[in-house]
């Protein structure tokens, strides 16, 4: 569990990127599956979010609507597949938030990011997306906690114009914020 001080840290760092953000996105419409409302996550730094996140992606796929991450920090203990596998547009999956953080952290273990880095690392990204176009991605801070992810986002084939990630930041993965590959016609901001 991360300790009071180390919270209040990632959440000095998520008002910074709130007072820079443009535009804050409204609550979830009753259309879009909520993380925390229909999925049970709880955004607080310590419970383990990665089974209810992962669940609203997966539901989100299946019923052609899109997911809603509300403010809060989201403790992610392996990758959040987006594991769309087609670029057909019923397959198109669309994930807001209202400056969620995705935090990276080994299973059972440290949350800190004063903690030296994992050898080897934990996970090798918070998000790992394959085989997609109609995608949408907005307003997230994925935070690979001093190392305990490798990437960010890990993308493989993500093409057309409907693909876009905007106003996602990455701090604190191993290596890259984004590792984009045969990726092309994609919109990233």
């Amino acid at each position: 569990p991360l300790k009071t001080d180390e919270l209040e840290a990632l959440q000095a760092r998520l008002s910074a990127l709130e007072r820079h953000a443009s535009v804050s996105a409204p609550g979830a419409p009753k259309n879009q599956y909520d993380v925390r409302r229909d999925f049970g996550a709880k955004g607080d730094g310590n419970f383990d979010d990665t089974k209810p996140v992962q669940a609203a992606i997966d539901a989100a796929l299946g019923a052609g609507t899109s997911v809603y991450i509300p403010r809060g920090i989201y403790r992610i203990t392996s990758p959040l597949l987006l594991n769309i596998g087609t670029y057909d547009i019923d397959a198109a999956l669309r994930i807001d938030s209202d400056w969620a953080t995705l935090l990276a952290s080994a299973p059972g273990g440290p949350n800190s990011s004063s903690q030296p880095l994992p050898n080897p690392v934990a996970m090798e990204s918070v998000i790992n997306i394959t085989i997609a176009s109609h995608l949408t991605i907005n307003r997230l801070l994925i935070d690979g906690n001093n190392g305990t992810a490798q990437y960010g986002i890990r993308g493989f084939k993500i093409s057309g114009a409907q693909a876009r990630i905007e106003q996602v930041t990455v701090v604190g993965a191993r290596s890259h914020g984004l590792l984009l590959e045969g990726c092309q016609v994609s919109y990233f901001q």
